[in-house]
């Protein structure tokens, strides 16, 4: 497991631009998922595919070929700090078992063939009550999360205060971008950068907890459409419209969760092989 940390005082597109960005974001080319919606077709004459023949169409979706697959996933995890909630001992233990490699989650990812990336986002400082300019850094930032290979992203929040501040934004209605993206921690606006660039690559996201649902809020609020690559990894009380979970509610959400979804996405692309 690998860990990145910032330098957010270097030069970043604004707020505005990041906005520009996301309303720009452009619509799938739906004749990709006809195309593999036939080849579904053909096989479920002799095989009752069930929600895998939905799970197959998404992904042909989002990676914009009749022939998705997941070769090189990557489980991306942010932390920042809230001042109403800060870190938690508990918290700080997972971060360090990750980083030695010890974790569960390290277990599965070696078998999935995925990297774990920690993204660090100034831990030392609070992230509540966030400037525009810090914002569109943490967006900034959070882009670099989809590099040249990874063809599946799963985002989550290890920040003990992200869970509050998600519930808090998605409770926001006809609140503008930028409102948004200031209500968010840093971690937050992160995968909401995470998202912008993977609908750019056309790589799936699978939004591991409700802190990533609050980052494709922002997206969301902005332009539907640029939604269309994210899958919910699993059934809880923070949702959107259009977002599926791969896994349901017996399923708590936590980035082992996020990467047990991977598993289940690369098997049913695995059909059309």
């Amino acid at each position: 497991m690998s860990t990145k940390t910032p330098d957010l005082e270097n030069s970043a597109p604004t707020l505005a631009e990041m906005q520009h960005i996301v309303a720009g974001l452009p619509a799938p080319d739906l004749a990709v998922k006809t195309a593999a919606l036939e080849k579904i077709t053909a096989l479920q004459a002799t095989h009752s595919l069930g929600k895998l023949a939905d799970l197959v169409l998404f992904m042909a979706n989002a990676q914009q070929t009749e022939m998705p697959h997941i070769r090189h996933p990557r489980i991306a995890l942010f932390l920042a700090n809230y001042k109403n909630t800060p870190n938690t001992p508990e918290t700080k233990k997972a971060v360090e078992a990750m980083m030695e490699g010890t974790s569960a989650l390290n277990n599965l990812c070696q078998t999935l063939d995925a990297d774990v990336r920690l993204y660090e986002l100034l831990p030392d400082e609070t992230t509540d009550g966030l400037t525009p300019e810090d914002s569109a850094h943490a967006m900034a930032y959070g882009m670099m999360a989809v590099e040249p290979g990874v063809d599946c992203l799963v985002l989550d929040s290890l920040s003990s205060g992200a869970i509050a501040a998600a519930h808090t934004i998605l409770e926001k209605k006809e609140t503008s971008f930028e409102e948004l993206a200031c209500l968010a921690g840093r971690d937050i606006a992160a995968m909401a950068g995470a998202i912008i660039a993977a609908s750019l690559a056309n790589v799936p996201v699978i939004l591991g907890s409700p802190a990533a649902v609050a980052a494709a809020y922002l997206i969301y609020q902005e332009n539907p459409i640029a939604l269309t690559h994210g899958i919910l990894a699993c059934e809880h009380s923070l949702s959107l419209p259009g977002l599926v979970p791969i896994l349901d509610k017996n399923f708590a959400p936590s980035p082992l969760t996020g990467a047990t979804a991977v598993q289940i996405l690369r098997t049913a692309c695995e059909i059309l092989a």
